[in-house]
């Protein structure tokens, strides 16, 4: 009896267990139900100050513009399921339309993000029946036609929004067209001119371009070939020697073709091209243009980065970024995504990044990352991302802040200076990291003649243009108010050196004590001179020597550290004195051991000591230009670097014309045995270079190796 007592009890507790359980089970599948509409935001928004102390790209976080708000999927459509969205678009009344390419179905949402309807078969009036199935992109007109690119069926098909016929796009009977040419449609858009632009699989040629009345018209637009020299060289070679059968079998090189292309309020065209360099892991450039509707690029840059400033690895492999998206705002911001790691760019119509948002990394496990984007589209100040693996449309909603952001840059742009100002104030109050704010606040107040606070905030934006200009009129109202004194101030200080001249002339002149400093001096202007009275007289000093590369190394330091904004780069937490030292003690030892072991063998003559002093008396055409710098960088303006440039070129060239006298003479050399002399000692400094490296290497190794085995000795 008492063990049965026991094992009701068991029982019940059994029974308790199971309840609890069951009872958790739809708790659970709530939260998962709901985890896409949760608030929580799983990666940080960030942008790039350009420019940033001699770095074209760094990255700082700021304060969020946009954030994810909800998704749609299957079950927000109820739907059963969703197979492949491929593409999601809006009208102007605020519409959505969600192409799943894989279902052949398009879904149609109000401005509210209801569903309305949904086409799953396109009709015509005389029965026929038109599928879209695996259609790769969807654009709706301002008059409502539906524009669908058909991929596999090689139309674009048109449909109103009761799923009925419109019209088809073929690919045209042209001479323009190749022969091998393939028509699949991936994408479309129309200008509201009528014309309808058609990007194809696989072509190199631009977009398809179709007239109001349908009619082909040709390509429009298209990537250029990036070529080398050698290519290019090459190239020249294949068309002047080559027979027309070998110059067929040659391989040419073709551009990349463009992966999505949308149209502005001023009909201007804007493509972005996903990778632009397929031999290259590295970041791509170059990926977004915007052609003029003559065809004609007027927008990117070749040269600049659209994404992200480095690579990073996703399952442990090196991936390339990959823009596959853009799309365009009513103020020209454009919104460029990367399939890659799943980040949308947002830029105004100058190229300046204002902010990066999203994320995944090819998971998408929380709201607003991705696994594999597919589309961006923009309602309002709402941006759409569709994902094709995911299967789902996620709503990123604009904050308060970029709200604020986008407004005060869009007027600034517009040049209207004294109405954002209080903006970019309180932008500036809100987040310290917005260089656009520091940018923006320099011009407004360059515009108003405060020039302090213009020179202010460009250098804490690191806009060089703006300080440049707020620094021109600086110096300008300050000769215009002190010229008179500077002018007299001059007239007598020529006077001055004049009678000193003069008076010198006719004083005896007392030669320097210091004999080697004499030398030294005398180097500078008369190095044949002194350099053969340092080979013939003993009359160099090692101790001068050192003296002069420790003023160098100096004044190179300052040279970054204190000359004029506009002319350095300078960052304390990068620059490292070290490396400094390195390059200038450590080049003058090295050149020194290295042009002595190498005259040695040619049947030079100079001693040890004598090299090193050339060498090092050589640097003071160096000293002189870099004290020339840091005065001159604080008085000159940015499009005055080129009295610098003349300086720096002066200088390196009369410093090389010592060293080569200096070698010379104390080689006893011919000019044409020191030219090849020099360079095996250039190369002989390489292999030195490579030598200390690989030991330095294995030494490292050795002692991680030794500090391991201790571990394992004490440990076990």
């Amino acid at each position: 009896m008492k063990r049965m007592i026991i094992n009701m009890k068991c029982f019940k507790r059994i029974i308790a267990f199971l309840a609890v359980v069951l009872l958790s089970v739809p708790m659970l599948l709530a939260e998962a139900s709901t985890a896409l509409d949760s608030p929580e935001i799983s990666y940080e928004s960030y942008t790039y100050w350009q420019d940033y102390a001699g770095q074209e790209k760094k990255a700082v976080y700021i304060k969020p513009m946009y954030e994810p708000s909800f998704a749609i999927d299957y079950k927000y459509l109820g739907a059963e399921e969703l197979i492949k969205i491929n593409d999601v678009c809006t009208d102007k009344d605020g519409n959505v339309y969600i192409l799943d390419g894989g279902a052949g179905v398009v879904y149609i949402l109000d401005n509210k993000y209801q569903l309305v309807s949904k086409i799953e078969v396109v009709k015509s009036t005389d029965g026929e029946e038109y599928y879209f199935d695996n259609a790769g992109g969807i654009f709706v007109n301002d008059e409502g036609a539906i524009l669908i690119a058909n991929t596999d069926y090689e139309t674009v098909l048109a449909t109103d929004k009761n799923g009925n016929y419109l019209y088809e796009l073929i690919l045209p009977e042209s001479n323009i067209i190749p022969e091998d040419f393939t028509y699949s449609p991936i994408k479309v858009a129309e200008d509201s001119r009528g014309y309808i632009y058609v990007l194809s699989q696989g072509s190199f040629y631009g977009a398809l371009l179709y007239s109001p009345d349908n009619e082909f018209l040709g390509f429009f637009g298209a990537n250029n070939v990036a070529s080398t020299i050698g290519e290019s060289i090459k190239a020249l070679f294949t068309e002047l020697f080559m027979t027309n059968e070998k110059r067929a079998l040659s391989d040419s090189k073709l551009p990349y073709q463009f992966v999505d292309l949308v149209v502005d309020g001023s009909d201007f065209v804007y493509t972005v091209t996903g990778v632009t360099d397929s031999s290259s892991i590295e970041v791509q450039t170059g990926q977004v243009k915007r052609f003029n509707p003559g065809g004609v690029s007027v927008f990117g840059n070749d040269d600049f980065n659209y994404a992200d400033a480095t690579v990073s690895k996703v399952l442990n492999v090196t991936k390339a970024q990959d823009l596959l998206g853009i799309a365009v705002d009513d103020k020209n911001f454009v919104y460029v995504i990367d399939s890659t790691y799943g980040r949308i760019f947002v830029y105004d119509r100058e190229n300046q990044l204002l902010c990066v948002f999203g994320g995944g990394i090819g998971r998408g496990e929380t709201l607003g990352t991705f696994s594999l984007p597919s589309a961006i589209a923009l309602n309002g100040d709402d941006v759409l991302v569709s994902d094709r693996e995911l299967n789902r449309v996620t709503i990123f909603k604009a904050t308060d802040y970029g709200k604020l952001v986008m407004n005060a840059d869009d007027v600034i742009i517009s040049g209207h200076y004294d109405k954002c100002k209080e903006d970019w104030l309180k932008i500036m109050s809100l987040d310290k990291n917005n260089q656009l704010a520091y940018k923006s606040l320099a011009k407004i107040y360059n515009s108003e003649e405060k020039y302090d606070l213009a020179l202010d905030y460009a250098k804490q934006g690191y806009d060089k243009q703006t300080y440049s200009l707020a620094f021109k009129s600086v110096r300008r109202e300050f000769l215009a108010k002190y010229f008179p004194i500077i002018f007299i101030g001059i007239i007598v200080l020529l006077v001055l050196v004049i009678i000193w001249v003069q008076r010198r002339s006719k004083q005896e002149k007392k030669p320097v004590k210091n004999i080697k400093l004499n030398t030294m001096l005398n180097s500078l202007l008369h190095p044949f001179n002194s350099f053969d009275r340092v080979k013939y007289k003993n009359e160099g000093s090692c101790k001068l020597a050192f003296v002069l590369i420790a003023v160098f190394y100096c004044t190179t330091v300052l040279k970054t550290t204190a000359g004029g904004f506009l002319f350095t780069d300078y960052d304390p937490a990068e620059f490292n004195a070290f490396l400094t030292l390195i390059q200038t003690f450590g080049f003058v030892l090295l050149w020194t051991v290295a042009n002595w072991a190498v005259c040695t063998l040619f049947g030079g003559i100079g001693k040890l000591k004598e090299i090193f002093v050339v060498i090092s008396y050589s640097l003071m055409p160096l000293i002189i230009y870099n004290l020339l710098f840091l005065g001159l960088s604080h008085f000159f303006v940015a499009n005055e670097v080129g009295f610098l440039t003349v300086f720096n070129v002066i200088c390196l060239l009369y410093a090389g014309i010592m060293i080569t006298v200096g070698s010379l003479k104390i080689h006893d050399f011919s000019f044409g045995r020191f030219v090849g002399t020099a360079l095996l000692s250039l190369f002989g400094m390489v292999v030195v270079v490579f030598l200390i490296f690989i030991t330095a290497t294995l030494v490292q190794q050795l002692g991680g190796f030794i500090v391991t085995l201790i571990s394992e000795i004490i440990y076990s």
